[in-house]
């Protein structure tokens, strides 16, 4: 049942009235209703405040940083605590071994989809984790963290405990326990792992044809997760300063990344954490956004081991072995499954063998595998970093997570980095995105890239930076020149594609080509924008191939402008019509369609199959609900807590470029398939003609910086709770998301007084 307004104002006017006493020995925690309900929290040594504003979201206040993340953990098992012992779980590869069967949290189904049943999804995830060995790699890595950060992450797991001891019926019973800093170093890294740092090495042995060892389905390197950011200096603004849109695409469960504010110490940083790792989002003069695309920082090996001994093989001549590790994962209420795990000596790292063919193994070696310390703290002094300059500086030679990276500043300047641990190459022109020979050292690295070698653009004379998961040479009409020279592995990590530019990236550039300066309410409109480029050159074809442009569907069709509105007819006819255009083409047909789109003839064949996919369209729209009245937004809808809305923005590709799959129509050109800056990603249609969105933009940020500080804006779907039962499970889903707007970031305590919804003081322990 959803919560009426007015009960929820009930509650949150409880809320501030309730005494929390936990424990002796543990927390002693007492709410603040004999003050003020807005005073200003005076915070002494030793303890945390956690204010929470009408969203449910979290500012922790405290004079220490450690303090502050003592609030964090108990903050984090507040709101989500199946999803941080997961976490713990996953990092350890101890899932299907741990969770019934009956307990498997609904959003572990979004890791590696497939038609495996879940308890063999838990088994893959423990596979890799297991293979990886992410948790026993951390415990070396334990004393490499910042002696702040080691601080931060014991308090944390204080803040867990306090939460545990006052809270025992709130946790699962499945939970892990004896949870130490190695678990905390793995997993804040196992689920991007097998996306980036390990999984573009995965994606090279994939290209090269490797029967991977995997006991459900082999990661996917085609379902990346996208995203946009692009900046605007104050010389393109008319709003004082800089603006920063940051739009981390990925499943609309946008839960996995964690809304905070935390203030304490020399900590004072909004935005979004990956565990405990502050992410992406401000402080009180710099933000950031990141995007998917980086350098190669992974390689894939071909070893050929020797025919009589298969546990050997040679290197330069000489024998090298491979190691073997017997491992056995227990999966609840069935027999334990038992692998053989298989490493290489890959420069200088223990690379494990990820697969195999035809008597080829093919072994992974990341430089990550051994800085698996770097992440945390780079983490931490972005979070601290004042200008871009200084976030420069706190990146070194790439051992943040290997990204694009987008910084701006209240002083106006804003920074581009290509970041990543990038290995030194013995053949730069070599395809490092497949498959290189193992057995022989002319194809291992020679150390890795220093920080002065990182590709890095500062405050450009044309006044934007933008990069929409595009190689970088094509993040604007012409190359930056600091792109010049630079090997092509600095380009090509085999997710995005060494040349690769695409629909959001030039709709940015077609609008940011139509405006000098923005205004606030243009920087809304950009990041909300649902407009697919090219569009016309579709339509010019309808025009040529139509039997009468006036019936109502043909003549709605041709008034489609573009753009994915969810009050638009014209938008879902279009999609019905590219849909059954699809069904027609064969490969074949690109090169006379690509002709075709830049205005060339249409042969008669050609021709015939766009003027059936025109009938089929019109008869399969009349049967839906509504017929040629139906809009965008009646089909193409987002779930929210009272059931669904409709949804604007949306694609015309159901895969990634890189796929196999990638249909006839999306090979024509650059712009025959795309999503809109708005991202959106839907299912297929259910018996009701319904699709919903399963991914696309789920945690944007919006940021306006100025000399006098920084407002931001954001939304982080469908809410901060995982509880059902709670408000804000699904009010930002209701509220924010589905009306294409966004709330503001309460950073300073003004802001924060007007919107309270509870307050709770805590006593840590030490």
């Amino acid at each position: 049942m959803r919560l009426s307004k007015q009960f929820r104002k009930t509650l949150q006017g409880a809320a501030l009235a309730l005494s929390w006493l936990a424990a002796s020995g543990s927390a002693a925690a007492q709410s603040k209703a004999d003050e003020a309900p807005h005073a200003r929290p005076a915070i002494s040594e030793g303890m945390v405040e956690i204010v929470r504003d009408r969203w449910g979201v979290p500012s922790i206040f405290a004079t220490d940083e450690a303090d502050g993340y003592f609030g964090l953990g108990y903050a984090m098992l507040q709101d989500q605590p199946e999803r941080f012992f997961v976490r713990i779980l996953w990092g350890r590869g101890e899932l299907a071994s741990t969770i019934p069967a009956g307990s498997i949290p609904a959003f572990l189904a979004q890791v590696f989809p497939s038609d495996a049943p879940m308890q063999e999804k838990l088994v893959e995830l423990d596979f890799q984790a297991r293979l990886w060995d992410l948790k026993g790699r951390a415990s070396a890595f334990i004393d490499k963290l910042d002696p702040q950060v080691r601080a931060n992450y014991v308090a944390l797991l204080r803040g867990v405990d306090a939460y545990i001891s006052a809270h025992p019926e709130a946790v699962p019973a499945w939970r892990p326990r004896d949870i130490d800093l190695a678990d905390v170093i793995a997993s804040a890294q196992i689920d991007l792992w097998l996306g980036y740092q390990g999984g573009i090495g995965l994606g090279d042995c994939g290209r090269g044809g490797a029967e991977f060892f995997s006991p459900a389905q082999p990661p996917d390197v085609n379902e990346q997760g996208f995203s946009n950011e692009w900046a605007l200096m104050p010389t393109r603004t008319s709003t004082g300063g800089a603006i920063l849109l940051s739009d981390p695409h990925g499943p609309m469960d946008g839960r996995a990344s964690y809304e905070v504010r935390l203030q304490a110490g020399d900590l004072n940083y909004a935005g979004l954490l990956h565990g405990p790792l502050p992410i992406v989002g401000r402080n009180a003069k710099l933000a950031w956004a990141v995007t998917t695309g980086s350098p190669d920082v992974a390689d894939c090996y071909a070893i050929t081991v020797e025919e009589e001994n298969a546990d050997s093989y040679l290197f330069d001549g000489e024998p090298r072995p491979i190691i073997n590790k017997e491992v056995e994962i227990s999966v609840l209420g069935q027999a334990a499954r038992k692998f053989r795990f298989r490493y290489a000596e890959v420069n200088g790292i223990m690379s494990p063998i990820v697969g195999e063919k035809d008597g080829v193994l093919y072994a992974v070696s990341t430089p990550y595998l051994e800085r698996l310390a770097d992440f945390h703290n780079i983490a931490n002094r972005l979070a601290k970093a004042e200008t871009v300059d200084d976030f420069r500086v706190a990146l070194g030679d790439g051992g943040f997570f290997p990204q694009n990276l987008l910084a701006a500043d209240s002083k106006g300047d804003i920074l581009y980095a290509r970041n990543g641990l990038t290995p030194v190459r013995s053949d730069p022109a070599l395809d490092w995105t497949r498959p290189v020979p193992g057995n022989s050292s002319a194809f291992r690295w020679s150390g890795l890239h220093s920080a002065e070698d990182m590709l890095t653009i500062k405050s450009p004379t044309l006044g934007y930076l933008q990069n929409n998961n595009v190689d970088p040479r094509f993040m604007d009409e012409k190359p930056h020149p600091e792109v010049a020279g630079l090997p092509e592995y600095y380009f090509a990590d085999g997710i995005i594609a060494a040349g690769m530019s695409n629909n959001r990236s030039m709709r940015f550039l077609e609008a940011i080509g139509q405006k000098s300066n923005f205004s606030e309410a243009d920087a809304r409109a950009l990041a909300f924008d649902t407009a697919l480029v090219g569009t016309d050159a579709w339509l010019r074809i309808v025009r040529r191939v139509a039997v009468s442009s006036s019936d109502p569907f043909t003549s709605d069709l041709l008034s489609f402008d573009g753009r994915m509105e969810k009050g638009s007819t014209a938008a879902l006819k279009y999609i019905y019509w590219r849909e059954a255009l699809r069904e027609e083409l064969v490969l074949s047909d690109v090169e006379e369609l690509r002709a075709a789109l830049d205005g060339g003839g249409l042969s008669s064949q050609l021709a015939s199959k766009a003027q059936t996919a025109l009938t089929v369209a019109a008869a399969r729209l009349a049967e839906a609900p509504n017929g040629f009245a139906r809009r965008y937004g009646e089909e193409f809808r987002i779930a929210t807590g009272a059931g669904s809305a409709p949804m604007s923005g949306g694609a015309t590709d159901p895969f990634s470029p890189q796929d196999p799959r990638y249909p006839p129509d999306c090979r024509a050109n650059a712009t025959a398939c795309g999503i809109t800056l708005l991202a959106a990603d839907f299912t297929a249609a259910n018996a009701d003609w319904q699709r919903f969105v399963y991914a696309g933009s789920s945690r944007m940020q919006l940021h306006f910086l100025s000399p006098t500080g920084i407002r931001s804006y954001t939304y982080v779907n469908p809410g901060i709770s995982d509880d059902p039962a709670s408000p804000h499970a699904h009010d930002q889903s209701e509220e924010l998301v589905a009306m294409q707007t966004l709330k503001p970031v309460p950073f300073d305590w003004d802001e924060l007084s007007t919107s309270i919804e509870s307050r709770l003081s805590l006593q840590t322990t030490r």
